[in-house]
This record gives C-alpha cells, structure tokens and sequence, in this order.
C-alpha cells in the first residue's frame, strides 16, 4: 500500500512504500546524484520518487523548450503559485504579478507573465512589458497565455513568444532607459541559464534556491546590472529527465544564446549534459553540491566542496563538535540506493579517522525504511556516539526517531543539503549537525549574509533562508564577480566568463565562500573548507569560522 508523502506546501505525492515519509526542503539532493551507477533501485524508481509521482500537473512534463525571461519560483500547482506572485482561478489558470513567478506546466512560459489555461504557474518578466501566445503541452494538453507584468525597476520592457518544444526562442528585449551609474541603457544583457528540477519533490527541495535567483537578478538589475549590462535569466524544467535537462541546455546555448549556465541544481539529470556543455564550451557555475565531475572538466567551475570534498567537510564538521564533547566513537549509516552513499561508504570511515574518531558501526539502510531501530540498536551496543549519515533530511529524523525509542540519542551528522528548517521544530533533532560549504546563511551580522536576507526579503518576500538558498546566492555572486570582466561597451560572450572565471585570485565574496581561484590545469584543485552549524534550541548556530582540512586548503 502506497505511503502519501506530503510537503510543506501540503502537495500530496505517492511513494512505494509502506510507511508515511516526509520529503522537506533541501532534503534529498545529494543523495539523488550518480544515478546511472550503484543503483539498487532503477533510474526510474529513483526518479519517480523525487519527480513527485502521482503529480497529475507533472506527470507528463512541460515541453522540452519550456523557458522563461525570468526566474522562477518551483511552485508545482496554482495554489502555490499564487503565493509566488499569481492568483488561481477556480479553472487553474494563474494570473501573475509583480516580478515572481515559476514556469508554465505543458507549455512554454510567456514573457510578461499572464494567464494560462489548464495546469500553469505564474511566469513574470525581469522587466515591464506584455506578452502573449500559445503552446502546446505534453502528452495532448494545451494551453495559452496572455498578460501584462512589471518588474524590478530599471529592467528591460519587452515580449517573448510563448513555443513548445526545443525550438522555442525569445525576441530581443527592448533597449533599456537610461539606469543608474550613468548607464546608456543601450548595452546588450547578460543572458545566463538555469535547467532545474523545478516541479515535483526536488522542485521543492531546491526551491528556496531558485526563489534566490529570482531575488538576486531583480536587486542586480535595479542597481544598473552588471557595469551597465542588464542580466536576462533563463530558467526551464528538467522534470528530473536526463534527456530533457540536455534538450534544455542545448536549446539554450543554441537558441537563446546563453553564456553561462549558473547553478544547475538538477541532482539527477545535470551530467547528462556534460560531455554537450564541454564540447561547445558552455562554462558552468556551481550546482547542488553533489556532482564529483566539477573538478576534473575545464569549463565547470565548483564554488563550495562538491562530491567526495562535500562528504569530508561534513565529517570535519561533527568532529569539530563532538570530540570536545568527549565523544569520538562513530557510526556511518548510508542508504542503499544511490552512488553518493556508496562513495559516502568509503569516505566517511576515512575522514573520521584523520579527524580523531574511530567508526565502530557501518550500516546501510533505505530511504524509505519506516524505522531505523535495528541499526540504532546495533551502533549502541557498539559504542557509537556520534551517527554520520547520508540520506535525505526526512530519513535523518526517522533515524533519531527510532534511536530516542531506545532512550538513545548519539549526536547525528550531516551535509547542510540534507538539512531543512524542520530539524529545528523537531526535539529528536536536537544537537544535530551540519557541514556547510558555505558562510551559514542565518549569520546576519555578517555583510554579505545580510545582503543575501536584504534581496530575498525585497525580491522574493514569503520565502525561508536555508541551505538551498544560500548556496544559489554563492553561485550567483561568484558568477557577478566573474562577469565584472565586461566592460561597459563590450559584448557579453562565453569567452568572456572564462577569463573572468580564471581572473579571481582569491575572491572569497565577503567570507561568503572560501576564496576561490581557478586553474587551467586539470584536474581542478580540490578545495575542502566549510563552516560547523548546530541546530539547538530551536535555532543553528554557528561561530562563523570557517575551516580547511590539511591538504585541502585553498
């Protein structure tokens, strides 16, 4: 009998399993990566289950060219696009408003934002304009869309045709008004790309990230863009499909003439387009954090730890934390159906060791195990006091659950993308903590923290600072900074985000990351930096000092 997982925005979805499992916000994405090797379960399953099975609006998927001159909020239904910037009629068409929204479901999204019959969300432009046209979904739905919306001051006036299918295209935006910093408003936009899984369960667990984007194109275009150039954000749906993400991508690069793709948080579909996004040159800014590539291929650039990096600062982390505790001896519990937990098998044991802690339990288990009591029963009995794991965020708290049953209660370690602000709410959770490959993103005192709260709130108001969000900010000021290479009367290119990528040299964005600078030559250096959060009493905690494993350093 199929379990109703339910989200915190109140969407139900099925899963294969007998027990009721709670899926939150940047809760599965690094265990979702590296699907195509390891697997216990098929490709399939694994998508279905983080896709949102049984998500009718979904269950087709929009149309390979879907896109948008915007960001978009991952809204999968009207209610919760209406949230985001739109208000459902009692048809399901949205109407949108003000400058958020998410992309049209079964059909392209229209520039200028409007009304979509049938299953849609909100679409809104960066600027001021209307737009109207029709596409045709998937699996025989239609739809169509009008409207008008403004957006943030300062942006573009235009219109862009809605199409289905990889040949959409967008019409040219309208010049610019003279802008602040003495901008002609003649010079040509940035036009970046995101191909997300913006529907279902990972629509969900990477949303705040893309809410983030939202926010940062809006505050960066109100400002006069970047040296006079406005930024045209392009951001479709992968639907977690593999062949779809690369469809995307090329449409991008080919059509809509992108010059970077910035943070690509598609846990399950991104390296399928690697090898397309080498081969034409594509630089790529940061994404979930999972993929272990990042370091080995000349035009993808790793802001934070990724991959196996990720999964040592993580261990770092918890020892940090747990060895003044008096607390040394550990248990390493991973799930048994994606390649991250095989490659977590093997890392964590040795991580703990040249941190000063001894694994005495090794266990794997499933995500959607009801209960954990059975390993929580065997790492006591061995000693274990501290768990480090690699699961989703959900399956954390099944595990703490199972283990306080037993009047147990080791000190459970995670990525900060397996964290969700539910942890906080939960007392099972209490004493957790985090690896974060970023400057903890609820240290407002910090200046470029603040600055990440002050754009969300004005851009993007409603939505939660979290892991997911920050690490979207990083990429989008790293790519910021690596733009400043164009000039005000230069014309963006590829090129150009490749010098000013091999440009930094030491550029750590106010504390917000470690600093970065970039090699030609491959393999990439490894950076393994972070920061240890604690969630207790209700709130994460952090000292805000950032940490580099010996070997790993900048």
């Amino acid at each position: 009998m199929n379990a109703r997982l339910r989200l915190r925005q109140g969407r139900p979805v099925k899963l294969p399993s007998g027990s009721t499992v709670k899926l939150t916000a940047v809760a599965a994405a690094l265990v979702l990566v590296g699907t195509a090797c390891g697997n216990r379960s098929s490709d399939a399953q694994i998508r279905a289950l983080f896709n949102g099975a049984g998500n009718a609006s979904q269950a087709a998927g929009p149309s390979p060219g879907a896109a948008e001159d915007a960001t978009a909020a991952p809204a999968g239904d009207a209610g919760t696009a209406a949230a985001n910037g739109g208000a459902p009629s009692s048809g399901g068409s949205v109407t949108a408003g003000g400058s958020s929204g998410g992309p049209a479901t079964g059909a392209a999204a229209v520039s200028g934002g409007g009304s979509s019959a049938g299953s849609s969300r909100a679409a809104s432009s960066t600027g001021s304009g209307t737009g109207s046209g029709s596409a045709s979904g998937s699996a025989g739905r239609t739809g169509s869309a009008s409207g008008t919306a403004s957006g943030a001051a300062g942006s573009p006036a235009g219109a862009k045709q809605a199409a289905a299918g990889p040949g959409a295209k967008s019409t040219p935006a309208a010049p610019n008004p003279a802008g602040p910093g003495g901008c002609t408003g003649s010079e040509p936009p940035i036009v970046i790309g995101t191909v997300g899984t913006t529907s279902g369960v990972l629509g969900d667990v990477y949303g705040s990230g893309f809410k983030t984007l939202k926010a940062w194109v809006a505050a960066t275009n109100a400002a006069g863009g970047i040296n006079c150039h406005q930024i045209k954000h392009l951001l479709a749906d992968d639907g977690a499909d593999p062949a779809r993400h690369q469809a995307l991508v090329r449409q991008f690069v080919e059509q809509d003439k992108v010059i970077a793709l910035v943070w690509q948080a598609a846990a399950l579909s991104a390296g399928a387009s690697k090898d397309y996004e080498i081969q034409n040159k594509v630089p790529v800014v940061s994404q979930d954090g999972g993929m272990f590539y990042f370091y080995d291929t000349p035009v993808h650039f790793p802001i934070g730890a990724n991959g196996d990096v990720l999964q040592r600062v993580t261990v770092a982390a918890g020892a940090q934390v747990a060895i003044p505790q008096g607390k040394k001896k550990a248990a390493v519990i991973t799930c048994q159906e994606i390649e991250y937990c095989s490659v977590a098998d093997k890392i964590f044991p040795d991580q703990a060791k040249v941190s000063g802690m001894d694994v005495v339990y090794q266990a794997k288990a499933t995500l959607t195990q009801p209960d954990y009591t059975s390993q929580c029963l065997q790492a006591r009995n061995n000693g274990a006091e501290v768990f480090f794991t690699a699961f989703d965020g959900s399956t954390d708290q099944r595990i703490m659950a199972s283990c306080v049953k037993l009047g147990y209660r080791p000190i459970l370690v995670a990525s900060s993308n397996q964290q969700s602000n539910d942890w906080l709410t939960d007392p099972n959770m209490e004493g957790s903590v985090v690896g974060s490959s970023f400057l903890p993103w609820f240290l407002s005192g910090s200046p470029a923290i603040a600055e990440y709260q002050a754009a969300v709130k004005k851009y993007s108001p409603g939505s939660v600072f979290e892991a997911s969000g920050i690490g979207a900010w990083a990429a989008a000021k790293s790519f910021e900074h690596i733009a400043k290479v164009i000039g005000k009367g230069d014309v963006p290119t590829k090129d150009k985000i490749f010098e000013g990528a091999y440009a930094l040299n030491g550029d750590d964005l106010g504390g917000l990351v470690y600093p970065m600078s970039f090699s030609t030559q491959l393999p990439r250096k490894k950076i393994g930096c972070g920061w240890a959060v604690v969630n207790t009493k209700g709130k994460s905690t952090s000292d805000g000092k950032m940490f580099c494993l010996k070997g790993l350093e900048p």
